[in-house]
């Protein structure tokens, strides 16, 4: 999936990420892109490098809908209705 905006604030998907886990100081090795580097406490009993990657092209799809959040839908939604914006009614079809 490529990445969306909201609809309200322009915020973009987030990226589809995964999580590996090497000892200490042990470089990624992998084909995807790290985007996130964390290390365990040096004085831990199992030092660990985790590593944070990205694929480079897939993300996440909005929660609710064309909008990042529901407060960002509802805005939209009320901005919509001060504007003059409506649904035309179905007389109950």
């Amino acid at each position: 999936m490529e990445q969306v905006f909201c609809a309200n604030c322009g915020k973009g998907s987030k990226k589809t990420t995964e999580i590996a886990r090497y000892p200490r100081k042990h470089p990624y090795d992998g084909n995807m892109i790290v985007v996130l580097t964390r290390h365990s406490h040096p004085e831990s009993a199992n030092p660990w490098t985790e590593y944070t990657v990205w694929d480079g092209e897939s993300y996440e799809p909005f929660q609710y809908g064309h909008f990042c959040t529901y407060r960002c839908a509802c805005r939209f939604a009320n901005d919509a209705v001060r504007a003059g914006f409506f649904r035309e009614q179905t007389n109950g079809v």
